[in-house]
């Protein structure tokens, strides 16, 4: 009875806290670069995020500050939007 517990107890912390990891984080900063072909947006505190294939980084340059959306999966920052601010 005691090990039924204490395996729930603990399911249900592991379920708890991979939930956490798995929200959106927002990030602000200045575009360092732009790769088309790799689909990503390198900021200039050297983090870079991959955005879906078939979101258009055109309308964006270097040097432009953005707000970028983003949950991290297997050490990728993936990026679920990029807006200017």
């Amino acid at each position: 009875m005691r090990k039924s517990l204490f395996l729930a107890a603990s399911l249900g912390t592991m379920l708890i806290s991979s939930a956490a990891f798995a929200a959106s984080t927002d990030a602000t900063g200045v575009i360092k670069s732009i790769n088309l072909k790799h689909h990503t947006v390198t900021l200039a505190n050297g983090r870079t995020y991959v955005l879906p294939g078939k979101f258009d980084l055109k309308p964006f340059k270097d040097g432009e500050k953005v707000s970028i959306s983003y949950v991290v999966k297997n050490k990728h920052f993936i990026a679920s939007s990029v807006k200017a601010i």
